[in-house]
């Protein structure tokens, strides 16, 4: 046999070859041997050889490919007729002729290799040849240890053999192999900030929120845009401009809506004539949101409009998901320290969430649960509407934060429990909201599995994109609209559909930043709510999974007054890795899977 040296080009190119489809160590005499058998091979038939010691070494996990190995595949496929197969199919692709060529070459290196002086070999070769053995050996090895302790229990002495290459294994064996957890990253969350009274301070907010949805726009593709002084300049018709909407109503005739609206720098009226979907458009249109108007006429200094574009969200995306079942448990409105807090309720929900449960599903469930967001008014707070101390158990507001901190402590640690504040919490009460100040919940900051967050907040979850808002303003989206209150979820797509979480100024109290953090300028998979007390889910035409968990708080006196019918102890249990919903019910009985 002419031995090929490994310094040649070509079999330096076929090492590589075998190397990259194999994905194993080969030592230096096994390569010798492929280079020898594969030299005369065209590419198809190479990779046919190299699929029977691929599937060889894959089945028994060896980590260094040796001459010994090789030969024993080979030889198996043979005498199972795999080799025959693939030499009757080459002999139509190829003049060359395997049968001769390969199997005589076999039975050549095996005959060889009985009668071979091994002190031929060098001294490096056989150095190499014996630790590749040595370590195909302890992998076996532990393999063999690995299939015997699940039906029987070891020796002593097998058990310490066991333990050694126990450790051995877990030094080799990669970090990526065990399931990690993910810990919550915070992308944006609210601080503590300032408000400066200037005009031009307000301006800036409103300037920034222009901005950021003008952006959306031209990200969606829009055509030949201008902005309104350009407008005013051009007869070139159709064009786009993108507005925010100052003031609306409706023509004298009925048929038609005048808008009027701004830029940065300008002003202009449009007329809309309710033609196809424009007048259901125009009834959605809030004041101060941004949108993109069709221009296709003019008559003075009165512009005509076909079309009213919203920001909205896409209605065909790719939603994220984790690689591994990761289950977040969605809660809202505990109200802790009102004399209509469901402490019943709230202490299934503890054993629920501690495996407490005579349901195997409920258990399976809350083993999986490996994070808890709870979206606002976690205490009932003090103030917050008129004589709402007649309402309270707990008059003190440190002391409320004191008897959640209590609550909270007794969820178990491996799970990670992330708060924002709601209208009811010891936070401003202006919009955004920076985290409960550290002087009240100082308790609940002791506990290593809590963060505290503002409202409103985007979390990312292994690539998953949570945006949380408690919902303060959801009742006017309603009233305006004039929707029912009793789907939060409906109420929600139209914050989506305007990009803004509280698109009108005014209806409730908004602190003025130079960065309108609530623009709505990424698309979240999760966008949860609160505020309301009703539990109800949705997902959008884009996939967003909407939410808005129940409470845990009884029938109040501001409910009665604007009709809501609260769902006590209902929630939400979401997987991350396939957006499969349960729905769990506490009351003062206990915890059920709806």
């Amino acid at each position: 046999m002419n031995i090929i040296r490994l310094r040649d080009q070509k079999s330096i190119e076929i090492i590589r070859f075998v190397m990259d489809e194999l994905k194993i160590n080969i030592s230096p005499e096994a390569a010798v041997l492929l280079c020898n058998l594969l030299d005369t091979l065209n590419l198809e038939e190479r990779k046919r050889i190299l699929n029977i010691i691929k599937s060889g070494i894959k089945n028994a996990n060896y980590i260094v490919l040796t001459i010994e190995i090789i030969l024993k595949l080979l030889n198996r496929a043979k005498e199972s007729h795999i080799q025959d197969a693939y030499l009757e199919e080459s002999k139509v692709k190829s003049s060359f002729k395997p049968a001769k060529s390969i199997l005589d070459f076999l039975s050549t290196i095996q005959d060889r290799k009985k009668t071979e002086d091994l002190s031929n070999k060098s001294k490096t070769f056989m150095r190499i040849e014996e630790k590749n053995k040595r370590m195909n050996a302890k992998v076996l090895e532990i393999r063999k240890i690995e299939e015997k302790t699940r039906t029987k229990e070891l020796s002593s002495e097998s058990a310490k053999t066991n333990i050694k290459l126990q450790k051995d294994m877990q030094e080799n064996r990669k970090e990526s192999n065990q399931i990690v957890i993910p810990k919550p990253k915070i992308i944006r969350s609210p601080g503590y900030y300032s408000i400066i009274e200037s005009v031009d301070f307000f301006r800036e907010y409103f300037i920034s929120r222009y901005n950021k949805i003008r952006r959306i726009f031209l990200k969606k593709g829009i055509s030949s845009y201008a902005d309104l002084k350009e407008l005013f300049e051009t007869n070139n018709f159709p064009v786009y401009v993108i507005i925010m909407v100052s003031s609306k109503y409706l023509a004298k005739n009925g048929k038609g809506g005048i808008i009027s609206g701004e830029d940065p720098f300008n002003t202009a009226t449009f007329y809309v004539p309710f033609i196809g979907n424009n007048r259901e458009k125009f009834r959605h249109l809030f004041l101060d949101s941004i949108v993109a108007l069709r221009v296709y006429g003019r008559n003075g200094n009165m512009f005509f409009v076909d079309e009213i574009l919203f920001p909205d969200i896409p209605h065909i995306r790719e939603r994220h998901h984790t690689d591994i079942p990761l289950k977040i448990a969605f809660l809202s409105d505990i109200h802790v320290g009102s004399k209509q807090f469901l402490a019943e309720y709230f202490d299934n929900f503890l054993s629920f969430i501690n495996g407490k449960s005579d349901d195997p599903a409920l258990i399976d469930i809350s083993r999986e649960i490996k994070y808890i967001i709870i979206s606002g008014d976690l205490v009932d707070g003090i103030g917050v509407y008129p004589n709402q101390r007649e309402e309270l158990e707990i008059f003190d507001i440190k002391d409320q934060y004191y008897e959640l901190s209590k609550l909270l402590s007794k969820i178990p640690s491996d799970k990670e429990i992330l708060l924002i504040p709601g209208n009811h919490d010891a936070a401003s009460k202006l919009i955004p909201q920076p985290p409960i100040p550290k002087s009240l919940s100082s308790d609940i900051l002791k506990l290593k599995n809590v963060t505290l967050l503002g409202n409103p907040s985007w979390i990312d979850i292994d690539g998953v994109k949570i945006l949380v808002y408690h919902g303060t303003g959801l009742e006017y989206i309603a009233a305006e609209l004039e929707m029912p209150i009793d789907k939060p979820t409906r109420l929600m797509l139209e914050l989506l559909r305007t990009r803004h979480l509280v698109p009108t100024w005014g209806n409730i109290p908004l602190a003025p930043q130079k960065d309108d953090i609530l623009v709505i300028d990424d698309v979240p998979d999760i966008f949860v709510a609160g505020h309301l007390h009703i539990t109800d889910i949705r997902i959008s035409k884009g996939g967003v999974i909407l939410i808005n968990p129940g409470t845990f708080l009884g029938l109040t006196s501001w409910q009665k007054q604007l009709g809501i019918r609260p769902t006590p102890g209902l929630f939400p249990v979401v997987d991350l890795k396939n957006y499969e919903i349960n729905l769990i019910k506490c009351d003062a009985i206990g915890c059920e899977l709806v």
